[in-house]
């Protein structure tokens, strides 16, 4: 077992969230040439699941060895606009 990660896996839940406003918000999540360069650059995986597909959600809850991962859940709604 790592004792610190070489990667970070983000997911976001886009339940109730239509495919069209997530790729206006974010047009760089939807460009598989951005998605490269985000993962280069900051060593970071995206990964977006909602209600009805949770395929990747549930492949990224066990490392390879198949110990549970930790996972930190930010509700976007409750951050400081402000800062």
């Amino acid at each position: 077992m790592k004792k610190y990660p070489e990667d970070i896996d983000l997911c976001f839940d886009i339940t109730g969230v239509t495919n069209e406003k997530m790729e206006d918000l974010f047009p760089q999540f939807f460009d598989p040439n951005e998605i490269g360069k985000i993962h280069r650059k900051l060593l970071c995986h995206i990964f977006t699941f909602n209600d009805t597909n949770t395929t990747l959600f549930n492949f990224l809850q066990n490392d390879r060895e198949g110990y549970l991962k930790g996972f930190v859940k930010l509700n976007l709604k409750d951050l400081p606009t402000d800062v």
